[in-house]
Parts: structure tokens; C-alpha cells; sequence
């Protein structure tokens, strides 16, 4: 599997030996894989084919202006956004997320860019608005 990019998209990876080899070594080995994501809104192409695979404790980073797809392809893998083509793979079982809870059952979670904060709330607080409040239940609150 090779990772491809829109035009204005890149995918930078903290352990970057083998990024661009051609095939999956292991499943076993890959926690996600995303293959040939696609969405378009209308006529506007927003991601374009994006390969993508990423193993456990790997930094992983998806960068680009503006524009290029980067919150599409994010939002299609926490299950905000239905991909139009392709697939999305967690420890090689085969997901279709319909919504962010079914991401959130898969192990997926995203936290937005959100500009309006809760000033008295704890980062923590901030980031848990918003979920059922026995999501949070294990959380280190002093952390």
C-alpha cells in the first residue's frame, strides 16, 4: 500500500523507513489502515485516493494548506464524514463508520479544533463537553 496525497496534502510519519514501500508487510503489524479514501462535496474533489497506514506507538502527522482535505480525512476516520470510496481497516477487521460513535467503539476518537472554551473548565473538562459523563469515568482528573 502505497500513501498517496492530494495535491496540496502530505503525510509525514515519525518513523519514516518503508513509508513509501509498495505492499502491507503485516496486517497483524498496522493498527489502522486507510485505503484509496475518497469525498467528494458536489464537484469539489476534497480527498483525492488517500492510502494510509499506521502502527502502534508511530507519530504520525497530516499536513497541508488550507484546503487540501486534511479534516476531511480525519473526519471520515472518526466517523463524522462517509468516505464516497475506499476502506478504513482497524487490526485488519474492515469498519464502515456511520457515526463518531461507531468510531469511538472501534477505538477511534478525534478531538476538534473548537475556539469557544469553557474558561473554568480543566482541559479535560473542555475536551469531555459534550460526552456522556461515564465515557470519562477512567480519566486521571489531576493529570
Amino acid at each position: 500500500m502505497v500513501p498517496s496525497q492530494s495535491p496540496a496534502t502530505s503525510v509525514a510519519s515519525g518513523d519514516q523507513s518503508g513509508l513509501f514501500e509498495t505492499g502491507v508487510s503485516s496486517v497483524s503489524s498496522s493498527h489502522i489502515i486507510l485505503d484509496s479514501l475518497s469525498k467528494a462535496y458536489g464537484p469539489v474533489k476534497a480527498v483525492r485516493g488517500i492510502s494510509l497506514e499506521l502502527k502502534p506507538g508511530q507519530v504520525t502527522a497530516i499536513v497541508g494548506e488550507n484546503g487540501a482535505g486534511k479534516s476531511t480525512l480525519m473526519k471520515m476516520l472518526a466517523g463524522v464524514e462517509l468516505p464516497d470510496t475506499g476502506s478504513i481497516s482497524i487490526q485488519g477487521k474492515a469498519h464502515t463508520f456511520r457515526s463518531a460513535k461507531d468510531a469511538v467503539s472501534a477505538g477511534i476518537g478525534m478531538v476538534f479544533q473548537e475556539m469557544a472554551l469553557v474558561p473554568k473548565l480543566a482541559v479535560w473538562e473542555n475536551v469531555a463537553v459534550g460526552w456522556e459523563s461515564d465515557r470519562w469515568s477512567g480519566l486521571d482528573k489531576a493529570a
